[in-house]
C-alpha cells in the first residue's frame, strides 16, 4: 500500500531566511541518517 502526502504552505517574507536554513539542516540530516528517511522517494526544497 502506498501513501502519498502532499503538503503546501506559504512562508512569510520575514521568515524566508529561517525557512531556508531549516531546509538545509533537513537535507544534512537526511544524508547523515538515511535509514530514517528510507521511505522518502523525493523531496523538493
Amino acid at each position: 500500500m502506498a501513501v502519498y502526502l502532499v503538503r503546501t504552505y506559504v512562508v512569510k517574507p520575514g521568515k524566508l531566511k529561517e525557512h531556508n536554513e531549516w531546509g538545509k539542516k533537513l537535507v544534512v540530516l537526511m544524508k547523515k541518517q538515511p535509514k530514517h528517511f528510507a521511505c522518502v522517494k523525493s523531496a523538493i526544497f
